[in-house]
C-alpha cells in the first residue's frame, strides 16, 4: 500500500503519475478536482512551464493509503453496508487513493445497481428489499427534478460547509455538537422540501449533497460518543486521551432511527 515510502527507502524512484491515457473529459475533470481541493496555483504553473500531464507523466508523491477515520470498506469498496460503498476522501487518506477507489467503487456500484434491478424485474425481489424504499426515493428524484423554483445543491452545500466549521470543528463540546445536530436537522428537512435541479448533471449533485449531510449527522454523533481528545480531535470538556480507547476504531450502526455504537481493535 506504501509504495512512495517503499520506493523511497529501496532507493528507487522517482513514481510518475501517468495521465496520458485518460479520456479528455476525465482529465478535465481532475483538472477541476485539483483546483476545488486548493491546488489552483499547481495547474497555473504547468500552464507557465508549458508542462502538460495529458502528454506527459510528471513526477508524483503521495500520502500513505491508511485508515485515519474514514469509511471502512475492502478493496472493492464495499462498506458493511449491503449496497453502499466508500469512495474519494472518505475512503483513503490520499489524492491518488481516492481517485483509484472512486473508480472502483464507480464499478462496482454500477455492477450492483444492474443486479439489483434485474432482480426487481423477475419474478421476485432480492430479500429484506421492498417497494417502499424504492418509491420513496423515486419520489425524491422526481420531487427534485420537478420543482420550477428552489434552492440548488450550492446553497446546500455551503450551509453544510457553514454548520460543521461552526459546531463540529477542531475543539468540540457536548453542548456545541448538540446545537449543531439540532441545525442540521433543520437543514436537512428545508433541503428535502426545497432542492431543485434544472438537468441531470445537477440531480446528482443534489443527491451528493444529501449524503454529506448523512456523513454530516454521522460525524456529529461519533464525536458526541468519543468522550475524549486525541490527534485531531478536541473535546473542550473531555481534555484528555482515554487510554482504554488507544488503538481502538469507533463503529457505527443505524438500528432503526438510533444509532449503536461499538470500539473495535484496529485492524494490524
Amino acid at each position: 500500500m506504501q509504495v512512495f515510502e517503499r520506493y523511497a527507502e529501496s532507493g528507487r524512484g522517482p513514481v510518475y503519475m501517468d495521465c496520458r491515457g485518460l479520456a479528455e473529459e476525465d482529465y478535465r475533470s481532475l483538472e477541476e478536482a485539483l483546483i476545488d481541493e486548493g491546488n489552483r496555483g499547481i495547474i497555473e504553473h504547468f500552464r507557465e512551464e508549458g508542462i502538460d500531464p495529458a502528454r506527459n507523466p510528471i513526477e508524483f508523491q503521495t500520502y500513505e493509503l491508511r485508515y485515519v477515520g474514514f469509511i471502512k470498506a475492502n478493496e472493492r469498496a464495499e462498506t458493511t453496508v449491503r449496497g453502499l460503498y466508500s469512495a474519494g476522501d472518505e475512503s483513503t487518506f490520499s489524492i491518488s487513493g481516492a481517485a483509484v477507489f472512486g473508480w472502483i467503487a464507480g464499478e462496482e456500484a454500477s455492477s450492483h445497481a444492474v443486479s439489483r434491478r434485474q432482480g426487481l424485474e423477475g419474478s421476485a425481489a432480492p430479500a429484506g428489499d421492498g417497494p417502499s424504499a424504492l418509491e420513496g426515493a423515486r419520489q425524491l428524484v422526481e420531487a427534485i427534478q420537478g420543482r420550477a423554483s428552489g434552492h440548488d445543491w450550492r446553497d446546500a452545500n455551503l450551509a453544510l460547509k457553514h454548520t460543521m466549521a461552526d459546531y463540529c470543528g477542531r475543539v468540540r463540546s457536548e453542548a456545541m455538537l448538540r446545537a449543531g445536530q439540532s441545525h442540521l436537522k433543520r437543514l436537512r428537512a428545508k433541503i428535502d422540501g426545497s432542492l431543485s435541479a434544472r438537468n441531470r448533471w445537477e440531480l446528482t449533485r443534489c443527491l451528493e449533497v444529501r449524503n454529506l449531510y448523512d456523513l454530516g449527522e454521522i460525524a456529529f454523533v461519533a464525536a458526541l460518543e468519543r468522550q475524549e481528545s486525541r490527534a485531531m480531535h478536541v473535546r473542550s470538556d473531555y481534555p484528555y486521551a482515554d487510554p482504554l480507547l488507544a488503538g481502538k476504531l469507533l463503529y457505527i450502526k443505524k438500528i432503526g432511527n438510533v444509532p449503536v455504537f461499538e470500539w473495535r481493535a484496529a485492524p494490524p
